[in-house]
């Protein structure tokens, strides 16, 4: 859970902060009164006595809007809210004003009443537009939903009018992190005076904030700080030891961690980064234990999705896939199908993961890598047409050389050209003029779409660049032997068999060549090779196909 999700889910208790409303009702004469007796009483934290005054008070005066105001405070101050709701709404309507709007609002949001809370502090910022106190607690009220667009010109005008409070400043930083705007928020935070930042909670952000700006340096200066201020912070544990752990400092990230967890069993950052920490150690058992104490607090499609790489790390592919449905029906971001696909796939469930692979794309589209795992799909079931066109999806988003390497593999078994695949190999070569594969895919398309006069240059740059391109050899081979160089077609051949052995269509092209050429012991030799080649590859194509799905787990 992050910072900016844990400030959230406590901003509530921000929106009673209505004593200024009653102190700005009027300033008290040098004499003092029933009712500035009772202010003062409250101000002494002396509750019993400032109600026995207002008690006595409002049966006096029922229509004093002021009575009314202090008395609805206090219940406030009691926790009693029912009992201050009635007498806000009294005076009210005695007196509107935009003090007495802002503490019905405030009240009405501690009785879980937001909507009606945010039509009243609008209706006390109508008639006081300059009331701090209303623009303070409607943006909490914005901030419990996350309406961060609505919140943050609320706290901006706070904080202009009051600069150097903590407490506005740093909600403001909540609003411009929740914007994805951390330069914002961090630049919002280091206004305050450094002793104003010196707190838990203003520390912590700042680190949140690094992280997100890549500095884990600077993160893990203001997370050491907080544990300096407060040596039992669970939080400050929690933060460091998970940027430890995956990071500098891995044993002591976890022995962190393990403090953290052991203060407090229901922190969800301790335990859950605990859990990776020990997945990623090589702990799975260790994990699996935490996730499931974690999973007594509440499920979260991030607990399930980890909990699922903890039982394939165990060998349990079928518990594996079952957590991951669970992610994916909690929590169905992107990574979360890619994941359960992926695993899917693994376990060659191949109807499964092209299911989950096509919802992944119709509700992530821009996703490169769910438009690969779709294609891969494809592939493992000899669709290679539409593992052409899925491929081609996920190369329109990502730039990613893998997703070249399988559009090529697809459409190297394809019996005919394609267009949108020569135009998309062409792009990408120009992008990479000197990736070997780049040239290789161009000079490819070109040679199969029957253009040899502009292959021939493309797939000589490709060998040249890397002579251990068994496939760039072949097909260079294929390109001289239309052209009739019979002899170069079979040193193309001969050097693609030397830079991979084990190259059955090589064998095959060789054969066929020296036949042509006259040369039948040697064509025989080479085509008994190819046919003991392609028994063996027969044999190898699922290990084959399981290389070719784990070329997809690279993130």
């Amino acid at each position: 859970m992050t910072v900016l999700r844990q400030a959230i889910c406590v901003i509530a208790i921000l929106l009673l902060c209505v004593g200024l409303a009653v102190g700005q009702t009027a300033a008290p004469p040098p004499s003092k009164t029933p009712i500035e007796a009772a202010v003062g009483h409250i101000q002494a934290g002396r509750l019993p006595a400032a109600e026995a005054v207002l008690v006595k008070l409002i049966k006096e005066s029922p229509n004093d809007p002021r009575v009314n105001e202090t008395l609805a405070y206090l219940y406030n101050l009691k926790g009693e809210p029912a009992r201050a709701l009635l007498y806000w709404q009294r005076s009210i309507k005695i007196r509107p004003s935009g003090a007495a709007f802002a503490g019905l609002a405030a009240t009405l949001a501690e009785l879980g009443r937001d909507q009606e809370a945010e039509t009243n502090f609008r209706k006390a910022l109508s008639l006081e537009p300059g009331n701090l106190l209303a623009s303070y607690n409607l943006a909490g009220l914005f901030l419990k939903r996350e309406d961060f667009e609505q919140a943050a010109p609320l706290l901006e005008k706070v904080v202009r009018s009051a600069p150097g409070q903590p407490e506005p400043t740093y909600l403001l930083a909540l609003c411009h992190s929740g914007r994805r705007r951390p330069e914002q928020a961090q630049a919002t935070l280091l206004t305050l005076p450094a002793k104003a930042r010196d707190r838990e909670p203003i520390q912590l952000l700042l680190g949140s904030l690094a992280l997100e700006l890549k500095k884990p340096d600077e993160a893990r200066k203001y997370f050491e700080r907080v544990l300096q201020l407060n040596r039992a912070s669970v939080q400050g544990a929690a933060n460091l030891g998970a940027l430890l752990a995956l990071g500098a400092d891995p044993a002591r990230g976890i022995e962190l961690l393990e403090q953290a967890w052991k203060s407090d069993k229901t922190s969800y950052l301790a335990g859950y980064n605990l859990a990776l920490a020990y997945k990623q150690s090589g702990k799975p058992e260790q994990a699996r234990s935490v996730l499931a104490t974690l999973l007594t607090k509440g499920e979260s499609g991030e607990i399930y999705n980890l909990l699922g790489s903890v039982e394939a790390a165990l060998k349990n592919p079928k518990d594996a896939v079952s957590y991951l449905e669970r992610a994916v029906e909690l929590d169905p971001r992107e990574s979360h199908v890619f994941d359960l696909g992926y695993q899917q796939l693994l376990t060659y469930s191949l109807k499964e993961a092209q299911a989950t692979f096509q919802r992944g794309v119709e509700r992530h589209p821009a996703a490169a890598r769910l438009w690969m795992g779709l294609g891969t799909t494809f592939f493992a079931q000899a669709r290679n047409e539409e593992a052409v066109t899925a491929y081609l999806r996920a190369a329109e988003k990502n730039d990613d050389p893998r997703v070249l390497r399988f559009l090529g593999n697809a459409y190297l078994t394809l019996n005919n050209p394609r267009d949108d695949v020569a135009s998309r190999f062409r792009q990408y070569r120009r992008a990479h003029p000197d990736d070997a594969w780049a040239n290789f895919y161009e000079g490819y398309g070109l040679s199969r779409a029957g253009d040899s006069e502009q292959a021939l240059p493309l797939l000589q740059k490709a060998v040249q660049v890397d002579p251990k391109l068994a496939e760039g050899h072949l097909e260079l081979g294929n390109v001289m032997a239309r052209q009739g160089r019979v002899n170069d077609a079979l040193a193309s051949y001969q050097a693609a068999i030397a830079a991979n052995p084990q190259y059955q269509q090589a064998y095959y092209r060789l054969g066929q060549t020296l036949m042509k050429a006259g040369r039948q012991a040697e064509a025989e030799v080479a085509l008994k090779k190819h046919e003991e080649l392609r028994a063996q590859e027969a044999a190898g194509n699922e290990a084959r196909m399981q290389a070719v799905i784990r070329s997809l787990e690279g993130k």
